[in-house]
């Protein structure tokens, strides 16, 4: 991949920024809310999904650490059921690192993401989430590997009957932008690699609002739903993710490119507050039923 091919998706025009609900255009959206299990990571599998439900939601996301334990307890035919039971939809799950940049560990870094395909398989969930872990240094022939790298992992997820969605986290070196993101799962072209969209990594990060214009109809996958606080973003962390309209994002325009952009799928709630997690995931899911219907309705 040379210089000219990596940049050219860059130089489009900025976008009017508001962040009002009532001038939402995000209709169609309002059974596609779904809950991320780390907005209550101190609870166990079983816990949040049982509250979840309790309190009306539908669509979830379950981390794979969280369901692992459990299936060991009992077995993923009984965690597939109690999802059932429940009348909960596992969209996505989440998540590995590490399997995208170059790393002399990689080969085993596949095989600990095969046990965690298989599991995800094994409960019905049709995504999971892949994202870069590094603060290493690249140069642009390091992207060749890359694209190998999430081309394999496609691959992989085809095995498994698993869509992987590639997610972009702020301030990583090898994968920190939607630009990059989206010039990997480009030039791997597998059915079974698509890109993932975190409210809170863009906008803190160093994406741009005119990178949205970047994405080609239908080809965004999953979403990670939330909101950001003012102050400066070199030293905002997951922590200080807040429930969406809380924070300072301008939501009602990422929502509207979007819709433009016929984006289709999940519009997960993703928390690492402390608090948060270690609050009553029933009160957790009420408040983001209540915080996100706003924007999704």
């Amino acid at each position: 991949m040379d210089r000219r091919d990596f940049l050219k998706y860059t130089g489009l025009a900025g976008l009017v920024m508001t962040n009002s609900p009532a001038n939402s255009q995000s209709a169609g959206y309002a059974d596609r809310l779904c809950l991320n299990e780390s907005s209550s990571m101190s609870h166990d599998f079983d816990v949040c999904m049982k509250a979840y439900s309790k309190a009306g939601i539908r669509h979830v996301e379950p981390w794979i650490h969280k369901i692992r334990p459990y299936v060991e307890k009992e077995s993923a035919a009984t965690a597939k059921q109690l999802l059932s039971d429940l009348g909960l939809h596992a969209p996505c799950s989440c998540c590995m690192g590490e399997l995208i940049e170059p790393r002399e560990d990689h080969d085993q870094r596949v095989e600990q993401l095969k046990a965690n395909l298989e599991l995800v398989g094994a409960l019905g969930i049709e995504r999971f989430v892949v994202h870069s872990f590094t603060q290493e240094q690249y140069t642009l022939d390091d992207y060749k590997r890359g694209v190998d790298n999430v081309r394999q992992l496609g691959e992989i997820g085809r095995e498994f009957g698993v869509i992987i969605v590639i997610e972009f986290i702020r301030m990583q070196r090898f994968m920190g932008t939607l630009p990059t993101a989206l010039s990997l799962t480009r030039g791997a072209d597998h059915p079974n690699l698509r890109p993932l969209f975190d409210f809170f990594h863009f906008w803190v990060g160093q994406s741009k609002m005119e990178d949205l214009a970047l994405l080609r109809e239908g080809e965004l996958e999953h979403v990670h739903f939330h909101d950001a606080p003012s102050g400066p973003r070199e030293i905002l962390a997951d922590k200080d993710r807040v429930f969406p309209g809380e924070g300072v994002i301008p939501i009602t325009d990422i929502l509207r490119v979007l819709r433009k952009k016929k984006y289709n799928g999940y519009f997960s709630v993703e928390l690492f507050n402390k608090e948060i997690q270690d609050a009553d995931p029933l009160l957790t899911a009420q408040k983001a039923i209540e915080t996100a219907s706003r924007f999704l309705t």
